[in-house]
């Protein structure tokens, strides 16, 4: 079950997971042998509305909104859906995505680290 929206939703999922040679895709436990992290990561991906902003929805152990990219979803105000997450109560976090190995730990001019994750406590327009 999940809390959306105000109520109770609840999601009913397979045990079918992603994986290569035997391998977990995405969310997955250090000794292999446990899977509900894998089972809540589907479950929540399916219960969300976006289903093309799924990927990595819960990266990292995190309950977050969703993975939104404005090519991907181009009407979706991202904004709005921080700000209303937030209202509600949600733990968000953002990163900025590398395209290479070399820009690991890099800092951007505004003093925020490549592939650092961080918490979003809070958002304003400026």
């Amino acid at each position: 079950q999940f809390w959306q929206y105000g109520e109770v939703v609840n999601v009913v999922v397979d045990d079918r997971l992603p994986s290569k040679n035997e391998e977990l895709l995405f969310v997955h436990s250090a000794e292999g042998r446990k899977f509900w992290s894998a089972l809540l990561e589907k479950a929540y991906a399916n219960s969300i509305s976006c289903a093309l902003c799924t990927s990595e929805g819960l990266a990292g152990a995190s309950a977050s909104v969703c993975k939104a990219r404005r090519s991907m979803c181009p009407a979706l105000n991202l904004f709005k859906i921080i700000q209303k997450a937030l209202q509600k109560g949600s733990l968000l976090g953002c990163s900025i995505d590398i395209t290479s190995a070399a820009e690991t730990e890099a800092v951007t001019s505004q003093k925020l680290v490549k592939g650092h994750a961080y918490s979003v406590t809070g958002a304003e327009e400026v």
